[in-house]
């Protein structure tokens, strides 16, 4: 059995909340705002790349800044075997 690890983004999340908080001082925008907006993005590329039917989800940690995304699918057996 093969398990996916998570890369090593501690990094690139840390730049990320950072540059959230930022847009948020700056603009006087919640940050709640920006990471609803963010999800909205992620859920609509994932859309674009596994078609407009796909269910997807997406999930953000506010406070380590992790990005979670999965496709659920349905595992049929083909008919005839």
């Amino acid at each position: 059995m093969t398990v996916a690890r998570e890369p090593q983004t501690k990094n690139m999340n840390y730049e990320l909340m950072e540059a959230m908080s930022q847009i948020a001082r700056e603009k006087s925008v919640d940050k709640s705002v920006l990471i609803d907006t963010l999800v909205a993005g992620l859920l609509s590329a994932g859309k674009k790349r596994f078609g407009t039917e796909a269910n997807l989800d997406v999930r953000f940690d506010d406070q380590s800044g992790r990005i979670l995304m999965f496709l659920k699918r349905t595992v049929v057996e083909p008919c005839g075997m």
